[in-house]
């Protein structure tokens, strides 16, 4: 079976390799899998598929390329984990989100609209190319914005599910605290990528879980359910805004710890990825494809197509909640928890930004970007828009340029 990483060069897809192998010796596994590493940069592909040849061993055979048809040829599985534009981008979606007194983050508010909006024209190129390649494909999703990408990949007719850890790392303290198991706790989570609820047994249950996440105590008991962190950008926007104006970017510290990493490569080193964690391989993409290629039947916690789940939000609307799929990649979605209303409130607000948001992605002009903007849970009536709209509108811009070389 071939599996194909597309964006390849990332330093994290070591901990990519890392995990994949750790399934060596799985009973149903059998040595003879290719994986096929693709990227546009070649030196710095070549130096991350040398060593996640050496860290998978005779689980697979490991090919690197350039040409996205090669890499797509015959790939049964197709993991989709590029960022476009680079840690630069990011670092722009995490800051001119300052100038309206909005925080910056890469999938949720103006920063995530400005994600979106450089990343799908590109995501529609490989989308298109996986369905007239490998149509077949049973494709994963781990570049955000993605809820709104995993709807760009549904749109080509793809079998195309989005994976991200957050729900997992939320579940996992709650299973401490509780002392339970994950795989008990997975169907009474609903949400869309980075908003999400944990509806609990009841009032007394949720009143012991109300410190997992840094986010006020009665604006949790307001919604009735236990938030994932990342709502605490739509629900106290001026505080997180605080807390980033004047720092940093989370975007320039990883920059920094990716030059530390490539120098580690340029060495032929290894470097520590301890400093980078990447959970979300373990977390999220290690159960699909232990479903894929061994059949484990185990409950997953995906995004897929709301397909009329919640009457209030499009039937394409990316959910994640509880499935299962099968070894020919057929997803089975579970019934969802019944979400306490102001919890449902905010899932139908997001799932409307996100309708626009695709809208302006796919016919970027200022109508459209004001239209998703307003939108947004994260901006108000009084948040003063010229800003954000001169920054969306540089993004695509500089989209257009680059697609023009």
């Amino acid at each position: 079976m071939k599996i194909s990483v597309i964006g390849a060069s990332s330093v994290a897809t070591l901990q990519f390799a890392t995990a994949l192998a750790s399934i060596t010796g799985t009973a149903g596994i059998e040595e003879g899998l290719e994986l096929s590493l693709y990227a546009r940069d070649m030196d710095r592909l070549s130096a991350i598929a040398d060593r996640v040849a050496a860290l998978v061993g005779n689980l697979a055979e490991v090919t690197s390329t350039t040409s996205l048809d090669e890499s797509l040829e015959g790939s049964a599985i197709v993991l989709v984990q590029v960022r476009v534009g680079g840690l630069a981008a990011r670092d722009f979606d995490e800051s001119f989100p300052h100038g309206a007194g909005l925080p910056g983050e890469e999938t949720l508010g103006p920063g995530g609209f400005a994600n979106a909006l450089r990343t799908v024209p590109v995501l529609d190129e490989i989308f298109s190319k996986v369905a007239a390649v490998a149509p077949d494909a049973f494709v994963l999703v781990l570049t955000n914005p993605a809820g709104i990408a995993r709807r760009a990949g549904s749109s080509h007719r793809l079998n195309v599910v989005e994976v991200c850890e957050a729900p997992h790392a939320l579940l996992g303290l709650i299973a401490q605290r509780l002392g339970r198991e994950v795989d008990e706790l997975l169907g009474r989570y609903v949400g869309m990528n980075h908003v999400g609820f944990y509806v609990a047994h009841d009032a007394g249950e949720l009143e012991s879980l109300l410190d997992l996440v840094p986010i006020d105590a009665s604006r949790t008991r307001e919604f009735g359910a236990l938030p994932l962190a990342y709502v605490r950008y739509y629900v106290d926007p001026d505080t997180y805004f605080e807390k980033q104006r004047n720092q940093p970017t989370r975007a320039s510290e990883l920059t920094a710890l990716e030059q530390g990493a490539r120098t580690k490569l340029e060495k032929g080193e290894f470097p520590d990825t301890s400093l980078r964690p990447a959970p979300w391989y373990s977390l999220a993409v290690m159960p699909v494809l232990r479903s894929l290629l061994v059949g484990s039947g185990e409950r997953l916690l995906v995004g897929t197509a709301n397909n009329a789940r919640l009457p209030g939000l499009s039937f394409d609307s990316t959910i994640e909640a509880m499935a299962t799929i099968d070894r020919a990649g057929a997803v089975t979605t579970s019934q969802l928890r019944a979400l306490p209303a102001p919890a449902l409130e905010l899932l139908e607000r997001h799932a409307r930004y996100e309708d626009f948001a695709l809208t302006a992605c796919r016919e970027p002009n200022e109508e459209n970007i004001i239209q998703a903007l307003q939108a947004n849970p994260m901006v108000r009536d009084d948040t003063p828009l010229e800003s954000l709209i001169e920054g969306l509108l540089s993004v695509i811009h500089q989209a257009q340029v680059s697609n023009a070389k």
